[in-house]
């Protein structure tokens, strides 16, 4: 008999546990969907911030000038960049680049995308940094496409940024050549 009550305590003390766990559970979605439907009645909490440094705003319309024949992009997210090789898994893949970033994106006419140029300061340095950057630069290769890396000090001139940007260009139109001639 005794057996037989703490039994049927356990179940009715089991019972009232579930039901409070799916009450709140209910609850909170209820709150949940509350706080989302708020969220479109009220102002959210942003201001406007610069694209750019002070320093990645000089680099850029240094580029600008020196490339009139090309397409400059700033603050470029990779994954509109790079896209996942066929029989890869898409997801895993992009999620190693969603949170990545190019300072300049060079690109010709068609908007392809020819050159990467990461503008480094002394944050780079920093072992965390490093590892972002070595991961920037196994994306870009695996893509086919060359980044450069320059101080601010040491941003070349107009003459050199072209004849590099060029040099990409004869690069892309070779393989573009050899594709062709494959198929």
């Amino acid at each position: 008999m005794m057996l037989i009550l703490a039994v049927l305590v356990v179940v009715i003390v089991l019972a009232l546990v579930s039901g409070s766990k799916k009450d709140g559970g209910r609850k909170r979605a209820a709150k949940a969907q509350r706080t989302t439907s708020d969220d479109v009645n009220r102002p959210w909490p942003f201001y406007p911030s610069y694209a750019m440094t002070q320093n990645e705003q000089e680099v850029y319309w240094k580029l600008v000038q020196a490339l009139p024949d090309y397409i400059v992009l700033a603050q470029v997210q990779a994954s509109r960049v790079l896209k996942v090789k066929r029989g890869e898994n898409n997801q895993a893949w992009l999620n190693r680049i969603s949170r990545m970033s190019y300072d300049y994106l060079i690109c010709n006419k068609s908007a392809y995308p020819l050159l990467v140029i990461e503008l480094d300061d002394p944050t780079h340095e920093r072992a965390t940094r490093q590892d972002a950057d070595r991961r920037k630069e196994m994306a870009l290769a695996g893509a086919g496409i060359k980044i450069v890396r320059w101080r601010k000090q040491n941003v070349p001139s107009a003459e050199q940024i072209l004849a590099l940007v060029r040099q990409q260009q004869a690069m892309f139109q070779e393989r573009m050549t050899r594709k062709q001639k494959a198929t």
